[in-house]
C-alpha cells in the first residue's frame, strides 16, 4: 500500500474503521481518498485525528459522515493547514453554526481550489445567506459545485 496514490472505500461498516485509517495513514502517500460509510450513525472516534495523518492528501471525498460525531476543530484545522486542493462532501448534515464555521475555515485554507457540496442541504435562509456571501467573497476557489442541495431559488447565483 506504500505506493498507492488513490483509494476509494464505500459502504464502510467496520467498527474499527478509525484504527484502520490510522494504519493506512502511517504507511501511505495517498493523494486521493474517498470514504463513504454504510451507516451515518457509525462511531467515528478519532476519525479527525486519523485523517490529519495523511500528509500528502490533495483530494478528499467524504460521504455519509455524521459531522456532529467527529472532532470538528481538528477536521477544520486539517482543511486549513493541509495540502488539500479538492474537498467533496456528500450527505453530511450541518447545523447553521457548523456550516458557518465550515465556510469560514474553507476561506482560511491556502491550498484548497475546489469544493463540491452534494446533498448538503441549504435548507434555511441563514445557510443560503452564508453560501451566497461565501461564493461572492471567496477569491481562492477555482471551482464550486453544488448539487442536490434543495436549492429552490437560484438567487444565490446572482
Amino acid at each position: 500500500m506504500k505506493h498507492l496514490h488513490s483509494l476509494a472505500l464505500s459502504n464502510i461498516c467496520d467498527k474499527y474503521f478509525t484504527e484502520t485509517l490510522f494504519d493506512m495513514a502511517s504507511q501511505s502517500r495517498l493523494k486521493s481518498l474517498s470514504l463513504s460509510l454504510a451507516n451515518e450513525h457509525q462511531s467515528l472516534a478519532n476519525f479527525s485525528e486519523a485523517l490529519c495523518r495523511f500528509k500528502a492528501l490533495e483530494k478528499l471525498h467524504l460521504s455519509k459522515i455524521l459531522y456532529a460525531k467527529i472532532n470538528q476543530p481538528i477536521f477544520l484545522g486539517f482543511i486549513v493547514e493541509s495540502n488539500l486542493k479538492s474537498l467533496s462532501l456528500e450527505n453530511i448534515n450541518f447545523s447553521d453554526q457548523q456550516f458557518k464555521t465550515f465556510l469560514e475555515k474553507i476561506n482560511e485554507s491556502k491550498n484548497l481550489r475546489e469544493i463540491k457540496l452534494q446533498a448538503i442541504y441549504l435548507d434555511t435562509d441563514f445557510k443560503l445567506g452564508l453560501m451566497n456571501g461565501f461564493m461572492a467573497g471567496n477569491k481562492k476557489l477555482a471551482k464550486i459545485t453544488l448539487s442536490s442541495n434543495m436549492l429552490n431559488n437560484l438567487e444565490i447565483l446572482s
